[in-house]
C-alpha cells in the first residue's frame, strides 16, 4: 500500500513540474526527449545514464531551469550519482563524473507514456502557434 501512496503523491508533483517546464520550451524539449526514449525502449540502458554537466549546460543559469530539470528526473525515476568512468585503465586517468541513472520508475510506464504524449502535444501546439504567427507577419 505504501508504494501506491508514494505513487499518488508523485503524480501531482510531476503534473506541477511539467506545467513549469511548459513555460520553458527548450527544457520541455530536453525532458520530453529523455522521457520518450525511456518509454519507447525501457530496457535500452543507453537511455538510463545521463551526463549531469551536459544537462546543466543546456539550462539557463539565470532561471530555475536546472532545478525543474532535476526535479523532473527524480520524479520519473532517475537518481543522481557520482560514477567513475574508465575504471579498468590507468587509475590516474579515472574520472569521476556526476550522472543521472535511471533506477526505478515509481510511476508506471503507462503513466509515463501519457505524460510523454502530453509533452509531445504541447510542443506540437507551440510549434503550430509559431508557424501561424510567422505566416501572419
Amino acid at each position: 500500500a505504501t508504494s501506491l501512496h508514494g505513487h499518488s503523491e508523485q503524480l501531482p508533483q510531476l503534473e506541477a513540474i511539467i506545467a513549469k517546464l511548459e513555460q520553458h520550451e527548450s527544457m520541455l524539449k530536453i525532458c520530453h526527449k529523455i522521457l520518450s526514449n525511456i518509454v519507447k525502449d525501457p530496457n535500452n540502458t543507453k537511455f538510463h545514464s545521463l551526463n549531469d554537466t551536459k544537462l546543466a549546460e543546456k539550462c539557463n543559469p539565470d532561471s530555475n531551469e536546472y532545478a525543474y530539470l532535476s526535479q523532473f528526473l527524480k520524479l520519473i525515476g532517475f537518481h543522481r550519482e557520482m560514477v567513475q568512468t574508465n575504471p579498468d585503465a590507468d587509475p590516474l586517468e579515472c574520472i569521476t563524473e556526476c550522472r543521472w541513472i535511471f533506477k526505478s520508475n515509481a510511476i508506471s510506464m503507462t503513466m509515463l507514456n501519457a505524460y510523454s504524449q502530453r509533452m509531445h502535444s504541447h510542443l506540437h501546439s507551440i510549434h503550430t502557434h509559431q508557424m501561424m504567427h510567422q505566416q501572419q507577419l
